[in-house]
């Protein structure tokens, strides 16, 4: 996490933990957090081209975006 919020970086992680740790102490500063469950490697590459660009733009505003089986969701 610190070398990421030195580097300006996101963690993308499907660790709860990271939630948690970004929801109460603001660390990371970024966090993509992916809660889609357990899906087979060529669904969750279909999930991420398909929203490839909603991901991007998403991720410019938010400090916090989750990809889950329905799409993108942007949290303020």
């Amino acid at each position: 996490m610190k070398y990421a919020d030195v580097h300006k970086l996101i963690v993308t992680t499907k660790d709860s933990d990271f939630y948690h740790s970004h929801m109460s102490l603001g660390k990371p500063k970024k966090i993509f957090l992916i809660t889609t469950g357990n899906l087979q490697n060529r669904q969750l590459f279909d999930l991420f081209r398909n929203n490839s660009l909603l991901i991007k733009k998403a991720l410019e505003r938010s400090s916090f975006v989750e990809l889950n089986n329905e799409g993108v969701i942007e949290h303020s």
